[in-house]
């Protein structure tokens, strides 16, 4: 609508209804609007709106609006000299409005990202640029890429904005995006930049640590607050962030005389898993129902602590129903207690059938996520095993699709061997009564034979040879008991013969 009072009543309501209202415009950050802080003034039939905030200040003249589903109002405005464009106000405290930030976000660092590669890459054609999602090659618009060439020379380029511990994903759709490039350019060498925020490069240097890129370049930068980049060596890798907490054995008697948690081992269906610390966790199928910690039992599930208030018996019964709602025999298959946690479900059966995943490994000891990643948010599940020969094999757990994967994978595979070469393992009481032999880990991955993401073989492609890496994949209904439908080594495809029919 382009009526004059129809455009400023549009905005005032916006504005009065609105708990956190923002003026969204292509390539600048979105402006904050306070009613004393913006101004509508007519010219005769033209309507000027200016919006301040802090010591920046927008404005435009207004031809227009329209009211997108959720409320966001979106205005046709003219800038200096006439030409048109769309902005969007919406309200920051709406959830529907996300969105709208979201994107408005990106596309800003979309055009920051630009300004990087004009910098540092002068007299180079700009042949391609996305900020959006490319769901057909998995690229995701977190992450905006890029193609320049100078001649017969490729640079494939991908920035990672500030998104905290996220912004080592960038290094996954880099790789993605780079190979996508070789195919369809049919040249051999294309070399990759990235740009990442100050902090991330620590991370992401240690995944190129074992990486093999052929004969591509790379070139690392990092960024500020402000946006100003300076170019970093990717064979920095400075020092491992782990940590690994001393193994100190549990015996029975240390808890014996706590009643509940004696009674919860005696329960068939209750798993008993040790944690570092001395401390063991209480889980039905891998949902963690108690942890017993310094002598003292605390119930982690809200249903048990209201139970724990009653008695015993009560607790009991929740137990049982619980067993019986996360069950392959579940009369609920979308009941939360079924679907919470799919990935320590199939620890739990992969902790009891380990021999099925590969017959070298010892049942037990079985480690859980040691050594520990700090300020890292995992989706994977890791496991530590040992072969009888002695060599350790880490396990990487996924019951769905993720692109992360591998490198998330890498991140703790390179932990682990750092800790095997400084001898920790041994030190901090792991695998007592074991020799553990001083050759790189085995790592496995373990995912239902179809939820293996399809660039899971192209980001194996660019490992270095030292990473021996596996994928087994079980059968769909693991739940019901594991099979191992196929194996793959490294970046090959399953070779026909590998495939089992699953009993």
């Amino acid at each position: 609508m382009s009526d004059p009072e129809l455009i400023v009543r549009a905005i005032e309501a916006f504005l009065a209804r609105a708990q956190a209202a923002l003026l969204v415009a292509a390539g600048e950050p979105a402006y904050r609007v306070l009613p004393e802080q913006c101004e509508i003034a007519r010219r005769g039939s033209v309507l000027w709106w200016e919006v301040w905030d802090g010591d920046r200040c927008w404005r435009r003249r207004l031809a227009g609006y329209t009211v997108e589903p959720g409320g966001v109002v979106r205005l046709l405005v003219h800038r200096l000299g006439g030409q048109v464009e769309h902005v969007i106000l919406i309200d920051a405290a709406d959830p529907r409005h996300h969105y709208w930030l979201g994107r408005s976000r990106r596309h800003n660092f979309a055009n920051t990202f630009k300004r990087f590669l004009c910098r540092q890459f002068p007299g180079w054609n700009l042949e391609r640029f996305s900020a959006e999602a490319d769901l057909a090659r998995s690229l995701s618009p977190l992450f905006p890429r890029a193609l320049l060439r100078r001649g017969s020379s490729f640079w494939a380029a991908v920035a990672a904005p500030p998104l905290g511990p996220q912004s080592v994903d960038v290094l996954a759709y880099a790789l993605i995006w780079l190979d996508h490039l070789r195919r369809e350019l049919n040249v051999s060498k294309v070399d990759l930049v990235l740009f990442l925020p100050r902090g991330c490069e620590h991370g992401t240097s240690l995944r190129l640590r074992w990486l093999n890129l052929g004969s591509s370049r790379l070139r690392l930068f990092v960024y500020d607050q402000e946006g100003a980049e300076r170019e970093i060596d990717p064979n920095d890798w400075g020092n491992l962030q782990t940590k690994l907490e001393p193994w100190l054995e549990i015996h029975h008697v240390q808890f014996a005389d706590d009643p509940a948690c004696a009674a919860l081992i005696r329960l068939p269906f209750v798993e008993c898993v040790p944690l570092p610390g001395r401390c063991l966790s209480f889980r039905i199928r891998g949902l963690e129902v108690a942890r017993w910690d310094d002598g003292h039992l605390e119930w982690q599930l809200q249903v048990l602590r209201e139970a724990a208030s009653v008695g015993w018996p009560t607790i009991v019964q929740r137990l049982c129903e619980l067993e019986r709602l996360r069950s392959p025999d579940s009369h609920d298959l979308r009941h939360p207690y079924y679907l919470q946690q799919p990935e320590r479900w199939l620890e739990s059966e992969v902790r009891k059938q380990l021999t099925v995943i590969d017959p070298r490994l010892c049942s037990e000891p079985v480690y859980g996520q040691v050594p520990q990643i700090a300020g890292l948010d995992r989706a994977v599940l890791d496991l530590l095993a040992i072969e009888h020969s002695g060599r350790l094999v880490v396990l990487e757990l996924k019951a769905t699709e993720d692109v992360q994967l591998p490198l998330q994978a890498l991140d703790y595979w390179a932990r682990v061997r750092h800790h095997l070469l400084t001898g920790d393992f041994e030190r901090f009481g792991y695998f007592r009564g074991r020799t553990i032999r001083r050759v790189s880990p085995r790592l496995i991955f373990v995912a239902p034979c179809l939820q293996f993401h399809p660039t899971t073989e192209l980001l194996l492609g660019y490992f270095s040879e030292e990473v021996p890496v596996e994928r087994v994949g079980v059968n769909m209904n693991w739940r019901e008991g594991l099979q191992v439908v196929f194996r793959a080594t490294g970046a090959k495809p399953p070779a026909a013969s590998s495939f089992q029919a699953p009993v």
